[in-house]
């Protein structure tokens, strides 16, 4: 019973955390924000900024990961 209360406290004390995973504060001064948009609603992916639509024309989802298109395979196709 003592362990099941311990449990209790500790997801309640968590809660606030798994709320706010947009935002994760490192340090006091350095933040890591997941899924930065600018005003235009393009999102940085680490190397620039991609409009909605560019996974989409670009990768497709196959085994269980995002993977190229196959180029070959869609010339073959079309």
């Amino acid at each position: 019973m003592f362990r099941s209360l311990i449990l209790a406290a500790v997801l309640l004390a968590s809660a606030p955390l798994v709320a706010n995973a947009g935002e994760i504060t490192l340090l006091p001064s350095v933040k890591l924000q997941i899924g930065d948009r600018d005003n235009y609603g393009n999102y940085w992916d680490g190397g620039g900024w991609r409009d909605r639509d560019y996974w989409r024309r670009h990768y497709e989802w196959r085994d269980n990961r995002w993977r190229h298109h196959d180029k070959r395979l869609a010339s073959r196709l079309g």
